[in-house]
């Protein structure tokens, strides 16, 4: 038997994305997702898992166009003047 897994990637980076996810969970199409504590609708994601224990939820690791979930101070030379991770991957580079 073939199993197939469907990742939804971006967990928690806006609503309607979560809604997406959540949606395409319960109506049997997603199985598991990627959780971007970065995103600036984490939190929701959060909540919205503890409701769907079927969903699979692992860590999305993004170093662009996210905040950073800890201490941004050692890094503001990687940051944007939002707070935000630089956009592309010059950024990373730079690190």
């Amino acid at each position: 038997m073939t199993t197939l897994i469907v990742n939804a990637d971006d967990f928690g980076l806006s609503e309607p994305v979560n809604q997406g996810i959540a949606d395409a969970h319960t109506g049997g199409i997603v199985t598991s997702t990627t959780w971007l504590a970065g995103g600036d609708a984490a939190d929701e994601a959060v909540e919205l898992a503890r409701t769907a224990p079927q969903l699979e939820v692992g860590l999305h690791l993004a170093l662009t166009d996210v905040r950073p979930v800890g201490d941004p101070a050692p890094f503001r030379s990687l940051l944007s003047t939002e707070g935000r991770w630089r956009s592309g991957y010059g950024s990373v580079i730079r690190w």
